[in-house]
């Protein structure tokens, strides 16, 4: 039977695991049923754990952990199954939500640009957290740097390069607003940005927009949704995909896809892209579970089971560890009687492919710190952690937070 274990440790981070991917073992459906409610109700909040075991990540490289207890590749050990509110010395990125995350190497977060304060300030900065030593550092760039932007994407390629693309320069509260549909790369040995030259030849290429998502899968960028102007009600269902080495891109639109979204969350496993929820076009904020199938190009409604995560946007959960994908926080905004009604999430979910089965995560059966109500944030994946940075927090009316928050996951065994 499958069990998911707690005597274990974290991957060794000198191999860096490509975003999204699992190099290990699925959770059968008993795990994600009776197996994960008996032997964790602890795990019913999902992230990992890594048993002392060797593993193959996606280039077949051997990635081993080993000892025992919880993490502590970052110098903070966290238990398994527990969150633990992550507060390094020295500077700290300004407080903001609607940025932009990438984690690179199993080592680093970058953080980019984001929206801060009552008076909407769209930010540039690019901020660097290094796991291992545990500090930011605000990295300084030259060459073509983006302007100031918010609800764009950030991909890391090959762990060598960083792609930015899209967003808002200003909120739609400004008469400057607009969508950008420009292209940047960034080399992370250098801190070089480029400005890619994505319209040549008069090429297809994806209109301006922002509320996105991308996600990189072997040498492929895909986007999806979004929309050209905050407040419109023109939501995209386009997929696109662009060539990370000839620097081309193709529509890969469908007439039986998802209908057009803002603010949801897309990961990738196995070549596959899943993708949850966000503002849709027809119903205001949807909970729909779907799959894309990169190498047959085919969508699939997923409809898993309930219980499921309820309707929410500018949720995130770009994340998959060993096979699980993770969903955190977001917001559901209702228009009652002429007045907007706004529910802030701090909800943390996982989900299983391979079941078809969501599961609520109550982590140390909600005994400990955990991050709080949190719309606008970014999750991504540092080894076996699950990393949530940012976002308005609590209210409504937050002008953003610079929260970082980590959860050591469990890792299911067979």
């Amino acid at each position: 039977a499958a069990d998911l274990r707690s005597d274990s440790t974290t991957i060794d981070d000198d191999k860096p695991q490509p975003r999204h991917r699992d190099g290990g073992g699925k959770t059968t459906e008993a795990v994600l049923g009776v197996g994960l409610l008996l032997s964790i109700v602890a795990v019913v909040c999902l992230a990992v754990a890594v048993a002392a075991v060797a593993e193959r990540d996606d280039n077949g490289k051997s990635t081993t952990g080993g000892g025992s207890g919880g993490s502590s590749f970052s110098g903070r050990a966290i238990p398994p199954n527990n969150w633990a509110q992550i507060t390094p010395a020295g500077a700290s990125p300004p407080p903001r939500l609607a940025h932009a995350a990438a984690s690179v190497a199993n080592r680093y977060l970058y953080v980019h640009g984001g929206l801060y304060g009552s008076g909407n300030q769209s930010l540039g900065d690019l901020w660097r957290y290094d796991e291992r030593n545990d500090e930011w550092n605000r990295i300084a760039t030259t060459g073509d740097v983006p302007s100031a932007r918010l609800h764009h994407s950030l991909v890391s390629v090959d762990d060598t390069r960083l792609v930015l693309f899209g967003g808002f320069n200003y909120f739609n509260t400004q008469p400057q607003h607009t969508g950008l549909g420009d292209m940047y790369s960034l080399d992370l040995a250098t801190f070089v940005w480029t400005r890619l030259d994505t319209t040549a030849g008069g090429a297809a290429r994806p209109t301006p927009r922002g509320a996105h998502d991308a996600v990189v899968v072997g040498s492929y960028m895909w986007v999806f949704g979004g929309f050209e102007r905050i407040g419109v009600t023109d939501h995209h269902e386009e997929l696109w995909r662009w060539d990370t080495v000839a620097h081309t891109w193709a529509n890969m639109t469908q007439a039986a896809g998802p209908e057009g979204r803002i603010g949801f969350a897309m990961a990738d496993l196995d070549d596959t892209l899943y993708l949850f929820g966000g503002g849709c076009e027809s119903a205001g904020q949807c909970n729909d579970t779907l799959a894309y199938n990169t190498q047959t190009s085919t969508w699939t409604h997923r409809s898993p089971p309930h219980p499921a995560p309820s309707a929410r946007r500018a949720t995130h959960g770009d994340i998959g560890v060993y096979g699980i994908l993770y969903l955190f926080g977001g917001v559901h905004i209702a228009v009652v009687g002429g007045s907007p009604q706004v529910t802030m999430f701090d909800d943390f979910w996982a989900y299983d492919p391979a079941a078809n089965k969501w599961i609520e995560l109550h982590p140390n059966f909600d005994r400990g710190p955990k991050p709080p109500k949190t719309f606008g944030h970014s999750v991504s994946r540092i080894g076996s952690r699950v990393v949530v940075f940012g976002g308005r927090v609590g209210s409504p009316a937050s002008p953003g937070s610079n929260q970082l928050w980590e959860y050591e996951a469990m890792r299911p065994t067979a």
